[in-house]
């Protein structure tokens, strides 16, 4: 059986969701530290979200046609958690309330922001021709 090949747009959007993958639940525990008692859900869904695009990226590894569906619906759950960040960030901001971790709060909404056009970029680019 010949395996098939993936596309560098396709493999760049693999590293990435490893990227965020790993990197999301890693820096939002380090953010909310001090604060996770107060709200343990809060910190719950980066892990989801990482977990999500964790296996979608090694879905993706194994079996290209297969795998995609996994790392599209990745994809899929990070925009729609980062689209309602965005909209608490936003609340905070313009409530002039200071972030958890001490970091602007105009600075995390920034972050959060640059996820979302990531996040949104590869859920809608043609990368995914098979699904």
């Amino acid at each position: 059986m010949r395996k098939e090949k993936m596309g560098w747009t396709l493999g760049l959007s693999r590293t990435l969701a490893i990227l965020l993958g790993i990197t999301a639940p890693l820096l939002d525990t380090y953010r909310r530290w001090n604060t996770w008692q107060e709200d343990p859900l809060s910190i719950l869904d980066d892990y989801i979200l990482g977990g999500l695009l964790l296996y979608g990226a090694r879905r993706v590894s194994k079996d290209v046609s297969a795998g995609q569906k996994f790392l599209v619906a990745g994809w899929g759950f990070a925009l729609g958690l980062v689209c309602a960040s965005v909209d608490f960030q936003l609340q905070q901001v313009r409530a002039g309330a200071s972030d958890p971790a001490g970091i602007p709060s105009e600075l995390v909404a920034a972050i959060k922001i640059s996820r979302t056009i990531a996040c949104s970029h590869w859920l809608f680019d043609k990368s995914y021709p098979n699904f």
